[in-house]
């Protein structure tokens, strides 16, 4: 094992996340328009709908009076997202080399990623509450906060996972050797040991999901004098997840076929 190799990166890997989450909780609009600003520009090309930039504030839309505050910019996601990429594979290399680019790579993958899913999930944030008012589904049990809940929790935790699920395909591909050969290991027997490592590995995306949504806010809510609002909003965001986890199969398939799409277009 590797482990013992990669000490002083995981080392320097925990500083840099507590280094992001500090920053993260001091910072305004101003600070974080590096992530703002993209995603009110991928929103507005997927909606059709314009953001104007207030100082101090962050993107709001007048006529939907929707706004895109530091809150939402997904800065909690990128942390999460590079604290998967970063300590669930980082062992899998096997050079320095390797290690430096892979942490560089994956800063870089997480950032993009990052703006492609905050910017769907705002998106159906705009669109879902208007369909859900029209439906009647508003009156009772779901209320706007729940839902908003329930969007950011699916968009976010599912892409995880299929983040995972393509990071760890492509490892195997690497590791094992052509597409092909790869694609045969999963199917025999001895791709029966691969797969049971894979649902063991599986954990990972709702254990580091867990710990920044969840886990860590415990810590501070959980000495509050009225913890119910938390305890709903925990059980919440734990169904959906395993919710995402139960249709994992489906999410499996999505990642074989994005990496069929992209041999294919290595091959072209």
């Amino acid at each position: 094992m590797r482990y013992k190799e990669c000490r002083m990166y995981y080392c320097a890997g925990i500083a840099a996340i507590f280094l992001l989450k500090y920053y993260y909780r001091l910072a305004g609009s101003g600070e974080l328009l590096w992530l703002l600003a993209p995603v009110a520009g991928w929103v507005k090309l997927l909606s059709g709908c314009s953001f104007a930039y207030i100082p101090g504030e962050g993107y709001v839309n007048h006529s939907l009076r929707f706004f895109i505050a530091p809150s939402c910019g997904g800065m909690q996601f990128l942390i999460i997202t590079v604290a998967m990429l970063f300590f669930t594979f980082l062992h899998r290399m096997n050079t320095e080399k390797k290690r430096l680019l892979w942490a560089a790579c994956g800063l870089i993958s997480a950032y993009g990623y990052t703006i492609f899913v905050n910017g769907i999930r705002i998106v159906l944030s705009m669109d879902l509450p208007v369909l859900c008012r029209q439906a009647g589904l508003m009156n009772g049990w779901l209320t706007p906060e729940k839902l908003h809940t329930m969007i950011g929790a699916a968009v976010y935790f599912a892409s995880l996972v299929l983040l995972y699920q393509l990071t760890e395909r492509l490892l195997c591909w690497m590791e094992i050797g052509s597409k092909e050969r790869t694609l045969r290991v999963l199917l025999s027997a001895e791709g029966k040991k691969v797969r049971r490592k894979e649902l063991l590995r599986a954990a990972a995306p709702l254990f580091w999901y867990l710990m920044f949504v969840l886990w860590i806010p415990a810590l501070k809510k959980i000495w509050l004098p009225d913890r119910r609002e938390f305890f709903e909003y925990a059980v919440l965001v734990l169904t959906v997840c395993l919710f995402i986890l139960g249709s994992r199969k489906i999410l499996a398939a999505l990642s074989f076929g994005v990496l069929h799409l992209l041999h294919g277009f290595r091959k072209g």
